[in-house]
């Protein structure tokens, strides 16, 4: 279990001091510690930064807080190609890089957890381009690919994180008449919900990813922890996540694909080559199906 708070804070990095701005003058994306919600000294609509923790054991952790309420940023769902129109391949998988480019993100981290869609497949590893179904709730501008599963295939309460054609943000199981603009999650995916943790205690340590909303829905928090890296961050169990996400301000949070697919990247500016963020447990990217993130609303592909 995390020490109250969240063990010692043993280090907190700031790429670029909390004044400059890697977008010109506008400010939109700062790396440092965000200000207290609602803060004066808010200048920026995006925060990005790393914490490493020393309890329960070494963490590091990747952190970017969104204000959903900036008119500069936009939530981004980002899905692999379709490789076979009808077929029963729902995307493609593609390197973490290929999203960022090809939606213009400014922050980006993996999303669903998927399956092969081919039997020949299944024993292959994964592979650039490998056709596949994607788990749970994916849509990108208005455009569902993998439906929400109701009731969820686990029936542990998995949710999924949404935003409907106002872009009001939600964190629920969304009906089959609801129109969703933006959508991923619902794999083992329910953390924290109305502020209290949901997910047992478990022992099984893993790199994860994780999405969370703040009681008034206004601050989004994507956090990627780290693990299998032993002396530098080995990872954390999905109560320890909840707890740190709950922890971080979180009412509510989703668990999304981890293990060697958790991955963070940004970019200095909006033509800029994509960077990664944390480390990957595998030493380099692995392909994936879908990407969830922030852009400038003016740079639309």
């Amino acid at each position: 279990m995390f020490l109250a708070p969240l063990g010692r804070v043993l280090s907190c990095i700031f790429v670029i001091a909390a004044a400059n701005s890697l977008f010109a003058e506008e400010a939109l994306l700062v790396q440092s510690t965000p200000p207290e919600p609602s803060s004066p000294e808010e200048t920026a609509p995006i925060y990005l930064w790393q914490e490493t923790l020393d309890a329960p054991r070494t963490i590091v952790a990747s952190l970017a807080r969104i204000d959903l309420q900036s008119s500069d940023v936009e939530c981004i769902v980002m899905i692999g190609d379709d490789p076979d129109g009808e077929g029963p391949a729902e995307a493609e998988l593609a390197y973490p890089e290929t999203y960022m480019q090809k939606f213009n993100a400014m922050v980006g981290v993996n999303a669903n957890a998927f399956g092969a869609a081919h039997n020949e497949d299944a024993k292959k590893g994964f592979y650039l381009g490998m056709p596949v179904n994607i788990i749970g709730l994916a849509a990108s501008a208005g455009n569902v690919r993998s439906a929400a599963e109701e009731p969820p295939r686990r029936k542990r309460g998995e949710v999924a994180f949404w935003q409907d054609e106002q872009h009001a943000s939600q964190m629920s199981v969304p009906g089959q008449d609801t129109t969703i603009q933006e959508g991923v999650g619902q794999f083992i995916a329910a953390l924290v919900i109305d502020d209290k943790i949901v997910q047992r205690q478990d022992e099984p340590i893993h790199p994860r990813t994780a999405i969370g909303l703040d009681a008034s829905g206004r601050y989004l928090l994507l956090a990627v922890i780290d693990g299998r890296q032993k002396g530098y961050s080995e990872g954390v169990t999905l109560y320890e996540l909840a707890q740190f996400m709950q922890q971080h301000g979180c009412a509510h949070a989703i668990n999304l694909d981890g293990g060697g697919s958790s991955i963070m990247m940004f970019r200095d500016e909006p033509e800029a080559e994509a960077k990664t963020f944390n480390r990957p447990s595998g030493g380099k990217h692995r392909p994936i199906p879908v990407m969830f993130g922030f852009r400038v609303k003016t740079a639309l592909p």
